[in-house]
């Protein structure tokens, strides 16, 4: 992750009722993506609620703008409506290195 970058926004995603089957062939790229801005600590956590109407993630980055770069390469994003707020803060535990038991 950059290390200057110092502020992370809540992007709050509403999904629509009905997934088409476009949007379905969509997930497996959206999965890959998700996957690639977690591990560059661009996004810091995706969450989707059970009902599956409304998906949060936690994004680290320089400006709101730079925010909008990373939904734009999200490739369900078209489907989406979402609003994005600044946080004062967001606090998770910190990952600790897995260890082998062999």
């Amino acid at each position: 992750m950059n290390e200057f970058v110092n502020s992370q926004y809540m992007v709050v995603f509403s999904l629509p009722y009905t997934l088409t089957n476009e949007m379905l062939n969509l997930i497996p790229k959206q999965r890959l993506r998700v996957d690639q801005m977690m591990k560059s600590g661009h996004l810091l956590s995706y969450t989707l609620a059970g009902d599956r109407s409304v998906l949060w993630a936690i994004f680290a980055a320089e400006s709101e703008s730079a925010v909008e770069k990373h939904i734009k390469k999200l490739p369900m994003t078209p489907f989406f409506q979402y609003t994005i707020q600044e946080l004062m803060f967001h606090m998770m535990p910190s990952q600790l290195p897995s260890f082998s038991v062999n």
